[in-house]
C-alpha cells in the first residue's frame, strides 16, 4: 500500500511539472510572437514617415524592452549582439524553439534584419 502512494505521488509530481512547463511555454512563445510584432511595419503606423533608420532603430529597441517579459527571453536578447550580424536571426529562431520546445519563426525580424541599407 504505501509502494501505491508512493507511485501515485510521484505521478502527481510528474504531472505538475509538466503542466507548469506547459504554462511556461505557451508564456514563452506568446512573448515571442509580441517581440516579432515589434518587427512588423504594419505596426509602425505611429512613426513619421520620414524618419532616420537610427531612429527607427531606437523605437523598436524601446518597444522591443516592453515586450521581453521574462529572464529567458531577455538574455536571449542580450546575446544576440554577440553574434555575427547576418546570423542574429537564425540564432532568435533556434534559441526561442528550443525555448517553447517547438519550431519558431518570425519572417517580420527576419525581412527587418535583412534590409540593406
Amino acid at each position: 500500500m504505501k509502494e501505491i502512494k508512493t507511485i501515485v505521488f510521484i505521478v502527481g509530481v510528474l504531472f505538475v511539472v509538466a503542466c507548469t512547463s506547459d504554462g511556461k511555454r505557451e508564456s514563452y512563445k506568446a512573448e515571442a510572437v509580441g517581440l516579432c510584432e515589434v518587427f512588423n511595419p504594419k505596426n509602425w503606423t505611429d512613426l513619421p514617415k520620414n524618419i532616420e533608420p537610427i531612429e527607427i532603430q531606437k523605437k523598436l529597441t524601446d518597444r522591443m524592452s516592453k515586450a521581453i517579459k521574462s529572464g529567458e527571453m531577455q538574455r536571449i536578447i542580450s546575446s544576440m549582439p554577440k553574434v555575427k550580424i547576418d546570423l542574429r536571426y537564425q540564432f532568435f529562431v533556434e534559441k526561442v524553439s528550443q525555448l517553447i520546445g517547438e519550431p519558431f519563426e518570425c519572417q517580420a525580424m527576419k525581412d527587418y534584419m535583412t534590409i540593406k541599407i
